[in-house]
C-alpha cells in the first residue's frame, strides 16, 4: 500500500463513502459537476481548494509532503462539511518536471549540460463531503 492510499484510507475512515457518481437531475443526462446529492463538487489539492480555472496553489519537492498537506486540508474541509463522502475523482499525485536552464550557456553552446531538472508534486482530487444522502436527504448533523 502506497503512502498515498494510507491517506485516503485515513480520510475516509470516518465519513460513509458513496459510490455514485453525478447528478441525475431532471435532464435525461447526468451532471458530472455536480454529486448526486445536486451541490457541486469541489477541487482540493494539497495547497487546499482550488477554485474552477484557477491554477493549483502549491507544488511541493518531496511526494510525501504532497500527500500530507492534502490530507490536512481534506481532514478540516470533510469536519466542516459532513460525514457523506461523494469521489468524482479519487486522489491522485501528480508529477511534473521542470528544466532550469542557464539560458545564455545552451544558446551559445546549444548544449543543456548545465540545466537542472527539477520534479514537482501535488495530490489532486474532485470529491464533495456532504451532510446529504444520494437521494439529497439531510441525514447529518454538525
Amino acid at each position: 500500500m502506497s503512502h498515498l492510499d494510507d491517506a485516503i484510507a485515513e480520510f475516509e475512515e470516518p465519513l460513509t463513502v458513496h459510490d455514485a457518481v453525478g447528478f441525475a437531475g431532471v435532464a435525461a443526462s447526468v451532471d458530472m459537476s455536480r454529486a448526486p446529492t445536486g451541490e457541486r463538487y469541489v477541487t482540493l489539492t494539497s495547497g487546499g481548494l482550488k477554485p474552477e480555472g484557477q491554477h493549483v496553489p502549491a507544488w511541493f519537492a518531496d511526494e510525501a509532503d504532497a500527500i500530507e498537506w492534502w490530507l490536512a486540508e481534506a481532514k478540516p474541509y470533510a469536519e466542516k462539511h459532513g460525514k457523506q463522502l461523494y469521489w468524482r475523482e479519487r486522489p491522485e499525485l501528480v508529477t511534473a518536471s521542470y528544466v532550469m536552464l542557464d539560458q545564455v550557456n545552451a544558446i551559445r553552446n546549444g548544449r543543456l549540460r548545465e540545466s537542472v531538472a527539477v520534479d514537482l508534486h501535488f495530490v489532486f482530487s474532485r470529491l464533495l463531503v456532504s451532510t446529504k444522502d444520494p437521494s439529497g436527504t439531510v441525514i447529518d448533523v454538525i
